[in-house]
């Protein structure tokens, strides 16, 4: 389902709301923000996937800019160019699937591409660059093509009831009517008699947002077949060494997950895994857990103070920062013994991390921070992903805990307002999905789940 004039805006929110829509596209870029809070927020509560047309508004952003320099605090996040500004903007909301930034030039192309790399903006940071885009002029004539007139004012015509619909359940049956809606922009950038544009160039323009555009459709497309094993929710991040399976007992999980909402949209999440042996054993050991959250909750680790890895080896997580500990829970082993565990803000390498530390062991364990991917992105959005590395102990020997607890949740004050460090658009006594995907030293992949009623904590 699709429109790109924000005159339409509230009606394709309100056929988002109603529908059970596959994906929802729409104008959206630093400069035309008007999507942000209708539209885009109504896909986020429905779990619809959203494409982001025009997110340079068809090179007119960097019109308005033209001769100016990035910002300094924008080249500390790596950005190398006004394209990274501009879509980094657009593709790091939380809530947005996909940008197509359509090109007909391989150097645009290839600037567009950076925008995947490099730092993660977070809320504070894509508030800042908002502030900064104001400080330009509010508009900027685009060069438009000899003899041709403008299209009626979207104002002049009343919106229609039923935006354009594609490739969506209860929508246009002819799944290639959607294909056509994504590229009619780009072939109707400027006619044919256009004498500034020539038939290749056009060509080449359409090519290329073709290919995006079915990439970005690929990716919403559900897996055409499902393992015995649930599927890595995070693949992009760092990877564990390579360990052959042993043999051993199989683990058999539950998880229950309590939410409750803070000052502001600040809300604070506690995992809780029990584990058991099939055999009635001592539960195998991990390898790794990633903590997936509901697709309204949304992370600002830039807010808080970080502590380094360093300085919880020489000193103690008591050393860190004021601020640092963002979440804490225990640990409780076989024999009935019970650990404190401190969740620590932190940078690994220039990325946002936590510091799982259990101070009795002195174990530290790095989780780092992942967009999930296919299929997990209809319950979920963010990932926390946890590698516990290989050890000097024999896997076989490795003893996994009967229970862990371990919240996320705390809030400071940054720039005049409370700021959580997870946060939710999500009301209180609405049902959130949550999930725990774990891997075990004998290969066992399982994937313990729970929805649970957002409580109000004010």
């Amino acid at each position: 389902m699709t429109h790109h004039e924000p005159a339409y805006f509230d009606v394709l929110a309100s056929s988002v709301e109603r529908a059970e829509v596959d994906f929802a596209q729409m104008h959206h870029s630093i400069h035309t923000r008007a999507a942000e809070d209708r539209v885009i927020r109504a896909a986020a509560g429905r779990g619809t996937a959203v494409l982001v047309g025009m997110p340079l508004a068809k090179a007119r952003l960097h019109k308005i800019v033209e001769g100016r320099e990035l910002p300094g605090f924008a080249r500390e996040l790596d950005m190398k160019t006004l394209s990274e500004y501009f879509l980094k903007w657009v593709i790091f909301n939380p809530d947005v699937t996909c940008a197509l930034p359509a090109t007909a030039d391989p150097a645009p192309l290839a600037e567009n591409v950076a925008a995947m790399r490099g730092e993660l903006p977070d809320t504070a940071t894509r508030a800042r660059m908002v502030r900064q885009w104001s400080r330009s002029p509010a508009s900027v004539s685009s060069p438009r093509c000899p003899g041709i007139r403008a299209r009626p004012s979207t104002a002049s015509r009343p919106p229609p009831s039923v935006p354009y619909a594609s490739a969506a359940r209860g929508g246009h049956p002819d799944s290639h009517h959607g294909l056509y809606t994504v590229f009619r922009e780009a072939l109707l950038v400027c006619p044919a008699r256009c004498r500034s544009t020539s038939w290749r160039e056009m060509k080449a323009k359409a090519v290329l947002t073709v290919m995006t555009a079915v990439m970005c459709l690929s990716a919403l497309a559900p897996a055409a077949s499902a393992s015995a094993a649930p599927s890595d929710p995070a693949p992009g991040g760092p990877q564990r060494p390579y360990e052959p399976d042993v043999e051993g007992t199989k683990n058999l999980d539950s998880l229950s997950v309590t939410a409750t909402r803070g000052a502001g949209r600040s809300v604070t999440i506690a995992f809780d895994r029990r584990s058991r042996a099939e055999t009635g054993q001592v539960p195998a050991g991990a390898r790794r857990f990633v903590f997936l959250f509901d697709r309204s909750v949304s992370f600002n680790p830039g807010a808080f103070p970080t502590c380094a890895r360093a300085v919880i080896e020489q000193r103690g997580v008591e050393a860190c920062p004021e601020g640092s500990r963002i979440g804490g829970g225990q640990g409780q082993t076989a024999d009935g013994r019970t650990q404190e565990v401190h969740a620590v803000n932190t940078r690994l390498g220039r990325e946002p991390g936590l510091l799982v530390v259990i101070p009795d062991t002195g174990v530290i364990l790095e989780q780092t921070l992942e967009r999930v991917s296919d299929p997990y992105r209809r319950d979920y959005r963010w990932a926390w992903d946890e590698i516990l590395p290989p050890t000097s102990v024999p896997p076989q020997d490795r003893a996994g805990t009967t229970r862990f607890q371990l919240s996320f949740g705390a809030t400071t004050e940054h720039k005049g307002r409370t700021v959580g460090f997870a946060e939710t658009t999500a009301k209180p006594g609405d049902r959130l999905s949550f999930g725990l995907w774990s891997e075990f030293v004998t290969g066992q992949v399982i994937l313990p789940t729970d929805r649970t009623t957002l409580r109000n904590g004010r």
